[in-house]
């Protein structure tokens, strides 16, 4: 009989939850035919109708109905989860917007063009091919499967979405058993919203989240902690993804190798050992032969000699390493500050607070309210992440899972002192590297008090949708790459071979190797005019983009709009630089005869 009940009881929550996620669907539908294409203050989201936000808040109830369900219900909350993801990650698809780090994509398209033309990666030709897995990866799909990407960069990151989703599923099914697979939904559902890090643009760090996952999902399983073939076997494939991860993105793999020697700290295990000395011994192997001594001679050296005083504001937009300006170059003092400080590590807690937290409360004041709004908004998770921490060893005391799981969330942190190294980013890299382990924490929340720790946790979900938007499109003024600007770029590779280039991304889509960049403060000589002639003698033709990408960039993230403005005013008076293309969006100068100083004597 009370079998019986509890099969009509879960009949009744399933057919509420069909019902709701059909009116979610319907809302959303109608969302789509009503969203518009409008950067406002807080990006994107003004482009976004209400019926949106109603649309998801019913899909998150209807959800939540299920995943304290005793029955499993995994075909319903996986078709819940995958609209839920694509109504979050396709909001620049719906409103004609850009995702994040576009600039980067198409700087990466270049990079896989490089491997296409020349079957081989080349690091000392593109610095950014230290780490080529995912360009190769790219590449064959291009030469092999004569697929062109540029189109597709606006939904790559969707994809990247739907690729961690089965890797993430089995960490948490790992993790949180079986019996409980409707809470890795919940938790999955958590990862996808609080992910606003914007890391799954074509590139090296999308496909290392991806393996990133894959290692945690092989390290959680219960067969690996066994002495026998199929734990050797598992061993293996974790040895594999991380060579794998280690020729991809360098960060990533030094984050999982603390994740492993940490582990093993805890565990002991033999095994694993041997596992953290071959994946060390490749990591370092890698630098002397593929990366060109990236660490040996850039990390190592540096570390003799920390930073103590503060590294300023941050000067660049979130990317990879950090690069010193050249030799000779002239700098703006409004915009430049050391952007690589003396030495790559620091202890000091002023430093690292600066750089990755303080340092970005600058700019525009809608930069600024974005900066804002990410804050409380990752505050949310981190806090149910540290109650089911707290749960799960004073209440449950469930040691044996938690630990290990504790550990995987904060052996990153060691990597903290590198922070100096990076753009300023690193404090996001390391909340991405959490979200997994926080996602299982904060289901554990379930076990103390089920009804109302799942009610609370559906009711910040619900919160947390609009604020995800705005955290993660809210530099739509600086992220969004228009047609225009892309017809731009087009054209420029269309009629031109090398020479230098300046601004609005030129030269990076095709051919990469043959041009080389200077920013718009590297050719602006002391007097104010443009420097034209250069002590080496190159006679190469220089390309000066001005775009409005560019003016975004200085406006909206620096601040400082007065500083592109006077690059305009230059550029425009000087005689030597002639108009060749002219749209709304970006107009392209060239001077045939540009020699710039020897910036490597």
């Amino acid at each position: 009989m009370a079998e019986r009940s509890l099969q009509l009881l879960s009949g009744r929550r399933e057919r509420i939850s069909v019902s709701l996620t059909a009116v979610a669907t319907v809302l959303w539908a109608h969302s789509i035919l009503y969203a518009k294409f409008e950067i406002g203050h807080l990006g994107l989201i003004h482009g976004l109708p209400v019926t949106f936000f109603i649309a998801l808040a019913f899909l998150t109830v209807a959800s939540a109905i299920l995943w304290l369900s005793p029955q499993k219900h995994g075909k319903l909350l996986c078709l819940q989860l995958l609209i839920f993801i694509s109504a979050l990650w396709l909001v620049p698809l719906i409103t004609g917007g850009s995702p994040p780090f576009t600039d980067h994509a198409y700087r990466n398209l270049g990079m896989i063009d490089y491997v296409v033309r020349q079957n081989h990666f080349d690091p000392t030709q593109l610095f950014y091919q230290s780490w080529p897995g995912s360009f190769i990866v790219s590449a064959v799909v291009v030469k092999i499967g004569a697929v062109n990407l540029e189109p597709w960069l606006n939904v790559f990151p969707f994809f990247t979405q739907l690729f961690c989703l089965f890797p993430l599923y089995l960490f948490l099914r790992n993790t949180l058993g079986e019996a409980r697979s409707n809470y890795c939904w919940a938790g999955i559902w958590l990862f996808f919203l609080a992910n606003w890090s914007a890391q799954g643009y074509l590139g090296p760090p999308a496909i290392a989240l991806f393996l990133l996952l894959t290692l945690l999902a092989l390290i959680t399983s219960a067969s690996i902690r066994k002495d026998d073939f199929e734990a050797s076997v598992l061993l293996c494939l974790v040895v594999l993804v991380f060579i794998t991860l280690a020729v991809t993105h360098l960060l990533t793999a030094l984050a999982a190798l603390c994740i492993l020697g940490a582990l093993y700290l805890v565990t002991r295990r033999k095994r694993m050992a041997l596992v953290v000395g071959l994946c060390l011994l490749f990591i370092v192997g890698w630098d002397l032969s593929g990366a060109q001594g990236y660490i040996l001679k850039r990390a190592l050296p540096g570390a003799m000699s920390t930073v103590s005083e503060p590294p300023g504001e941050v000067t660049q937009p979130p990317g990879e390493v950090t690069q010193p300006h050249p030799v000779g170059a002239t700098l703006d003092p409004r915009i430049d500050g050391p952007l690589n400080p003396k030495g790559v590590i620091t202890f000091s807690p002023g430093v690292i607070a600066e750089r990755e937290i303080t340092g970005h409360y600058g700019g525009s004041e809608s930069h600024v309210a974005v900066t804002i709004t990410r804050l409380p908004f990752s505050a949310i998770f981190a806090l149910l992440g540290l109650l089911g921490v707290i749960s799960t060893y004073l209440v449950k005391r469930n040691f044996s899972t938690a630990t290990p799981v504790l550990v995987i969330a904060l052996a990153p942190l060691l990597l903290l002192p590198l922070s100096t190294h990076y753009a300023g980013e690193f404090a996001q890299r390391l909340y991405l590297f959490a979200l997994a382990p926080m996602a299982f924490f904060a289901v554990s929340l379930f076990d103390v008090r089920r009804r109302t720790a799942a009610s609370i946790f559906c009711l910040l979900l619900i919160i947390g949708t609009p604020l995800h938007v705005i955290a993660h499109y809210g530099n739509e003024a600086m992220d969004y790459f228009s047609p225009g600007h892309v017809a731009g770029l087009h054209f420029f590779h269309d009629n031109t071979s090398r020479g230098y280039v300046t601004g609005a991304w030129l030269g990076r889509m095709e051919n990469a190797e043959k041009y080389q960049f200077l920013d718009y403060n590297q050719f602006v000589s002391q007097d104010g005019g443009l420097l034209t002639e250069g002590e080496s003698g190159h006679d190469l033709p220089h390309y000066i983009a001005l775009s409005r990408h560019d003016l975004e960039y200085y406006r909206f993230y620096l601040g400082v709009p007065d500083f592109f403005e006077d690059i305009v005013l230059v550029v425009n008076q000087s005689v030597e630089y002639n108009l060749v293309y002219c749209t709304m969006d970006i107009k392209i100068y060239t001077s045939e005869n540009f020699g710039v100083p020897d910036r490597h004597g």
